[in-house]
């Protein structure tokens, strides 16, 4: 490893008048300053393209953390209303001498259909693309190709 003093002197002789330099002169340095450039160029590329990939991972992260916050607090109310209509449905039927057996029959269908209702609200919410700026910008889509992963 040099010192700072041996590369003084490197540089010094350098500009000695006596020194002579063999080759095209200088282009190397042109080369060089573009080939930095371009490097820096690439790397503020990488760095803005993993911002996008932050920004978008955080909102995600707010979005499922609101949306499992939500969920929970929504199963306690809905068992609670759930059982009190199950209960009302079935004393109802019992009541008008309905058996016991087409009792529990409407039960079931009436949780098939609020299974089948869930099913479908949790497909349409999984309809947006995640990450989709981060794969327009890598794709390369304009901003007028909004949502939407080719």
């Amino acid at each position: 490893m040099k010192t700072a003093e041996a590369l003084r002197r490197e540089d010094a002789a350098g500009d000695d008048p006596s020194h002579v330099e063999r080759g095209p002169p200088r282009d190397g340095a042109a080369f060089g300053a573009h080939a930095h450039s371009l490097v820096r160029e690439i790397w503020a590329l990488v760095q803005d393209h993993l911002l996008l990939f932050a920004l978008e991972a955080q909102r995600g992260g707010r979005n499922i953390t609101r949306i499992a916050f939500a969920g929970v607090i929504a199963a306690v109310l809905a068992v609670t209303a759930w059982f009190a209509v199950v209960s009302a449905v079935m004393f109802w039927l019992v009541a008008d001498n309905v058996p016991w057996a087409y009792a529990f029959l409407a039960v079931a269908v009436v949780h098939v259909v609020a299974c089948i209702a869930l099913i479908r609200w949790i497909q349409s919410l999984a309809k947006e693309a995640m990450f989709s700026a981060t794969l327009r910008q890598l794709r390369g889509g304009g901003p007028d190709s909004v949502g939407g992963v080719r």
